[in-house]
Protein backbone atom coordinates (compact mmCIF):
# COMPACT_ATOMS: atom_id res chain seq x y z
CA UNK A 1 0.00 0.00 0.00
CA UNK A 2 0.98 3.32 -0.72
CA UNK A 3 1.26 5.94 1.89
CA UNK A 4 1.46 9.48 2.05
CA UNK A 5 4.74 9.63 4.22
CA UNK A 6 6.34 7.36 1.24
CA UNK A 7 5.35 10.37 -1.23
CA UNK A 8 6.46 12.61 1.00
CA UNK A 9 9.88 10.34 1.18
CA UNK A 10 10.16 10.50 -2.27
CA UNK A 11 9.71 14.23 -2.65
CA UNK A 12 12.44 15.03 -0.21
CA UNK A 13 14.80 12.21 -2.17
CA UNK A 14 14.48 14.31 -5.38
CA UNK A 15 14.35 17.64 -4.19
CA UNK A 16 18.26 16.79 -2.35
CA UNK A 17 19.05 14.73 -6.11
CA UNK A 18 18.16 17.97 -7.66
CA UNK A 19 19.40 20.25 -5.38
CA UNK A 20 23.53 18.60 -5.59
CA UNK A 21 22.71 18.31 -9.71
CA UNK A 22 22.18 21.85 -10.11
CA UNK A 23 24.37 23.49 -7.59
CA UNK A 24 27.19 20.55 -7.55
CA UNK A 25 26.69 19.11 -11.17
CA UNK A 26 27.15 16.14 -9.63
CA UNK A 27 24.76 13.31 -9.49
CA UNK A 28 27.44 11.63 -6.44
CA UNK A 29 25.07 10.90 -3.03
CA UNK A 30 25.50 13.50 -1.08
CA UNK A 31 28.04 11.74 1.62
CA UNK A 32 30.48 12.03 -1.78
CA UNK A 33 29.31 15.95 -2.43
CA UNK A 34 30.04 16.64 1.52
CA UNK A 35 33.32 15.15 1.42
CA UNK A 36 34.23 17.11 -1.89
CA UNK A 37 33.76 20.61 -0.40
CA UNK A 38 34.97 19.41 3.36
CA UNK A 39 36.92 22.21 5.06
CA UNK A 40 37.74 23.16 9.13
CA UNK A 41 34.55 24.89 9.26
CA UNK A 42 32.20 22.35 7.46
CA UNK A 43 33.62 19.26 9.35
CA UNK A 44 33.32 21.49 13.18
CA UNK A 45 29.24 22.12 11.79
CA UNK A 46 29.31 18.64 10.40
CA UNK A 47 30.56 17.23 14.45
CA UNK A 48 27.88 19.09 15.68
CA UNK A 49 24.93 18.43 13.65
CA UNK A 50 25.57 15.02 13.94
CA UNK A 51 25.33 15.34 18.09
CA UNK A 52 22.57 16.57 17.76
CA UNK A 53 21.15 13.94 15.39
CA UNK A 54 21.69 11.63 18.02
CA UNK A 55 19.90 13.64 20.60
CA UNK A 56 17.19 14.30 18.39
CA UNK A 57 18.10 18.01 18.32
CA UNK A 58 16.22 18.58 14.96
CA UNK A 59 15.04 22.27 15.32
CA UNK A 60 18.10 23.47 17.14
CA UNK A 61 20.24 21.54 14.43
CA UNK A 62 18.10 22.88 11.43
CA UNK A 63 18.50 26.40 12.96
CA UNK A 64 22.05 25.84 13.30
CA UNK A 65 22.12 25.25 9.18
CA UNK A 66 20.39 27.69 8.54
CA UNK A 67 22.75 29.96 10.58
CA UNK A 68 25.49 28.98 8.56
CA UNK A 69 23.91 29.26 4.91
CA UNK A 70 24.80 32.16 2.39
CA UNK A 71 24.19 32.11 -1.19
CA UNK A 72 27.35 31.08 -2.39
CA UNK A 73 28.66 29.09 0.42
CA UNK A 74 28.60 25.55 -1.21
CA UNK A 75 30.01 23.44 1.82
CA UNK A 76 27.39 24.52 3.91
CA UNK A 77 24.61 24.11 1.09
CA UNK A 78 26.80 20.44 1.05
CA UNK A 79 25.96 19.98 5.15
CA UNK A 80 22.05 21.75 4.47
CA UNK A 81 21.79 18.56 1.98
CA UNK A 82 23.43 16.01 4.12
CA UNK A 83 21.55 17.50 7.03
CA UNK A 84 18.04 16.70 5.56
CA UNK A 85 18.84 13.47 3.84
CA UNK A 86 19.68 12.19 7.34
CA UNK A 87 16.39 13.18 8.69
CA UNK A 88 15.07 12.28 5.59
CA UNK A 89 16.14 8.41 6.78
CA UNK A 90 14.68 8.16 10.53
CA UNK A 91 10.77 6.79 11.07
CA UNK A 92 8.11 8.96 11.86
CA UNK A 93 8.86 8.11 15.25
CA UNK A 94 12.08 8.75 15.44
CA UNK A 95 11.17 12.31 13.89
CA UNK A 96 8.39 12.64 16.55
CA UNK A 97 10.63 12.55 19.53
CA UNK A 98 12.31 15.51 17.79
CA UNK A 99 8.86 16.96 17.46
CA UNK A 100 9.62 17.08 13.77
CA UNK A 101 7.88 15.86 11.12
CA UNK A 102 8.56 15.05 6.87
CA UNK A 103 6.30 18.19 6.17
CA UNK A 104 9.22 20.44 8.22
CA UNK A 105 12.06 18.57 6.20
CA UNK A 106 10.17 19.39 2.79
CA UNK A 107 9.46 22.98 3.93
CA UNK A 108 13.46 23.20 4.86
CA UNK A 109 14.73 21.89 1.79
CA UNK A 110 12.40 23.97 -0.01
CA UNK A 111 13.91 27.40 2.00
CA UNK A 112 17.44 26.17 1.08
CA UNK A 113 16.40 25.98 -2.34
CA UNK A 114 15.16 28.96 -2.72
CA UNK A 115 17.95 30.89 -0.94
CA UNK A 116 20.73 28.84 -3.07
CA UNK A 117 18.20 29.92 -6.73
CA UNK A 118 18.14 26.10 -7.13
CA UNK A 119 14.91 25.37 -8.71
CA UNK A 120 12.11 23.03 -7.39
Amino acid sequence: MYHRSDWILRQIEDAIALAIQFAFKSGAPVEEVVEQVFDAQTGDLLYTLREMLKKSEFSDAENLVFEHLRPGNLPALALALWFYDQLKSLTEDELARGDFSREEITQGLDDVCTMYGIPQ
